[in-house]
């Protein structure tokens, strides 16, 4: 399992350290599924080590000082925002409200997923840049994380041609994956990593949470207990509550632990700073042993190395927003530059494929 309380703090440091990365090593699995037109894992690892060096090299280099992410200008529908709102304040109210949940609420969230699948399939820039941006420390990241899990593990559904009903089942055991976690708020939301007996009380959680959802009679699949249930289990045997390994853990649970650790590694936590995209793919795959390496592969080429809705800076020090992924080459995303190389705003944008031959390339995530 990753120990999230060993990342460091500086992301400089987490470029530079290849040893340190190996050490990470705390929570999360899954399973196999239909070959894919990427690159191999190893050729993954490959890439992923001469980008660091390279990346390193570049901020070494950097005299100006870092620039915060622009706030975004773009002129967006609010649907898609209003939509992720709606279901942070809805995971908000279920995980911290002592009630029982209902079959009411359970039709609530099928609403909610159906809105988030077409935002998804669209390839909403404005949803993924809820899901990117820089959160307030006031901000109830364990809500956060149910929202952002379940639209991320839905792109994964999506990319592997799961039907409606496939991406509906996965996407409420997303929502739902973390539900008992609500008992344990106080625990984890300490500014201070927890201890070994600590951790061993918050792993109840899971068991808890099939057990509130087995509860409400007739309205969820048995599937759907089984995922909250093995979402914290890891392919090598690491993860709990039952130790359980590759395919004995459910696909839908191994699709939704791989995008929980994701998650939590590029969001910050009370007692941590966050990772950039690229730093947490680099942490997963040097923690390869513990995802299903298919899935694992299928994630990180539709989620690229720069997600969409995320801010980039290029070698031009011109601030970008990176617009779409290129499937075949992860590290050349299509991006709006925005701001120029002053922090002049650039009117109407200027959209580049850095994919197609253009000198321009990124040099680090903002």
């Amino acid at each position: 399992m990753i120990d999230f309380s060993d990342i460091p703090d500086e992301t400089e440091e987490t470029m530079k350290s290849e040893a340190k990365l190996a050490q990470l090593v705390d929570e999360e699995k899954m399973e196999p599924v239909s070959p894919i037109n990427f690159f191999s894992l190893d050729e993954l690892v490959h890439s992923l080590g001469e980008l660091a060096h390279a990346a390193t090299e570049k901020e070494e280099k950097a005299t100006s000082p870092k620039q915060e992410p622009p706030t975004p200008t773009r002129k967006a529908l609010a649907s898609a925002k209003n939509t992720y709102k709606a279901a942070t304040v809805f995971a908000e109210r279920i995980v911290h409200n002592k009630k029982k949940l209902t079959p009411t609420n359970i039709d609530q969230i099928r609403h909610l997923i159906e809105d988030l699948i077409v935002y998804v399939e669209n390839g909403d820039t404005r949803l993924f840049e809820r899901i990117f941006e820089h959160l307030p420390g006031t901000v109830d990241t364990l809500s956060i994380n149910l929202v952002n899990v379940c639209a991320l593990s839905i792109d994964v559904g999506i990319t592997m041609g799961y039907d409606r009903s496939e991406l509906m089942d996965l996407g409420v055991a997303a929502f739902l994956h973390d539900v008992g976690m609500g008992n344990y708020y106080e625990l984890v939301a300490q500014a201070r990593c927890l201890d070994p007996e600590e951790k061993t009380v918050v792993q109840n959680h899971a068991r808890n949470g099939s057990e509130t959802l087995r509860a409400i009679q007739g309205s969820l699949q048995e599937s759907v207990l089984r995922v909250v249930r093995e979402e914290h289990e890891r392919s090598d045997g690491s993860g709990y509550p039952r130790g359980l390994e590759n395919e004995a853990i459910s696909k839908h649970a191994r699709i939704i632990g791989m995008v929980d650790v994701y998650e939590a590694l590029t969001h910050e936590r009370p007692h941590r700073k966050k990772c950039s995209p690229l730093e947490s793919i680099k942490i997963m795959v040097e923690n390869k042993n513990l995802f299903d390496l298919k899935l694992m592969k299928v994630f990180f080429e539709k989620i690229g190395f720069y997600p969409k809705g995320t801010f980039v800076q290029l070698n031009t020090k011109e601030v970008a927003y990176v617009l779409k992924q290129n499937l075949n080459m992860p590290l050349s995303p299509v991006v709006e530059v925005i701001y120029d190389e002053q922090g002049k705003k650039v009117e109407g944008g200027r959209e580049i494929d850095l994919s197609n031959g253009t000198k321009n390339f990124i040099t680090r995530s903002l």
